[in-house]
């Protein structure tokens, strides 16, 4: 906490800029805060003809940078210490083909929330995707992310240590629209987590069925999900659809099912009601309190433009 500002008022100063010519877009800030810390955030995105696109992004942070309201392009919470780049490509061979990937390096030079000393990391993702619009979409994607994170250690009296911290996840996805308004999809989620020497897995498999067909006043969605990981830190993320201006993307974790129906009617003069349920049932009780009847939620939502 040593660097986090404190008082009642803070005056920051910054100055921005955008450059577009032809097919090259630059962009960036700089900020200073009332301490004198300075923070830029530089990027590039660029079209390098036949179907290839670029993305750049160049960060830095000093620790000591004080703004609680920034949201910059940050693997860090707080826009503070960090110095890092990020480096996107999107490749489309055809009109059904895209392949994509980034890279992200970065470093954090001093200490953060459990981690007691400076640490670094890279992330980088692949996916190749095959999409013919309204009938298909299908991708595959690698992720892979290493860090270093702390650990307790006896023998440093509270100090914590580091220790690698080594994630791969793989991603399926199959999309197929049945009909004009019906469309039918899967996922399939696979992660490998290594450490502190432990090594954890986990899956999850979901489908998901979308009834929207036009001049119809009734529309659904619904899922049906079952996922078992070692521990939450295998956990998964996924986009729940909810109501009209709600949705979720909680995490899946633990050895359970989850489901969901959302019903959604469209009547007289813009009225609108909608309807929601869920549930998630444990399926291996990992402790005494846990209980082995599903959770569930309903919500039920009105709304009126006139």
């Amino acid at each position: 906490n040593r660097w986090y500002f404190r008082g009642r008022s803070l005056l920051n100063t910054s100055i921005d800029y955008i450059v577009r010519h032809r097919g090259l877009y630059l962009f960036g800030e700089v900020a200073r805060s009332e301490n004198g810390a300075l923070a830029t955030v530089n990027g590039m995105l660029a079209s390098l003809g036949g179907g290839l696109d670029m993305a750049l992004c160049l960060r830095h942070l000093e620790p000591d940078y004080q703004a609680p309201m920034a949201r910059a392009f940050t693997e860090n919470t707080r826009a503070h210490n960090e110095t890092g780049a990020y480096l996107g490509l999107s490749f489309r061979p055809s009109s059904l083909l895209t392949i994509e990937g980034f890279a992200d390096l970065y470093r954090h030079p001093w200490v953060r929330y459990r981690i007691d000393a400076p640490s670094h990391g890279r992330e980088w993702r692949v996916r190749v995707t095959l999409e013919k619009r309204r009938a298909f979409e299908c991708f595959s994607e690698f992720r892979n992310e290493r860090k270093w994170i702390g650990t307790a250690s006896p023998e440093t009296a509270g100090f914590s240590g580091l220790t690698p911290s080594g994630l791969t996840q793989v991603r399926m996805h199959l999309g197929v629209h049945l009909s004009k308004g019906v469309e039918w999809r899967m996922r399939i989620n696979w992660a490998r987590l290594r450490q502190e020497g432990i090594l954890q897995r986990g899956w999850q498999f979901h489908q998901d069925v979308i009834y929207k067909p036009m001049g119809v006043p009734l529309h659904f969605s619904a899922r049906i999900a079952w996922f078992d990981t070692d521990s939450y830190d295998v956990r998964f993320y996924n986009f729940e659809n909810g109501m009209m201006y709600q949705f979720g993307i909680p995490a899946y974790y633990g050895r359970a099912w989850r489901g969901y129906l959302n019903l959604r009617w469209k009547g007289w003069r813009d009225l609108v009601i909608e309807g929601r349920w869920s549930a998630t049932g444990i399926a291996k009780k990992e402790s005494d309190s846990e209980s082995a009847r599903p959770a569930s939620d309903v919500g039920l939502q009105l709304y009126w433009a006139f």
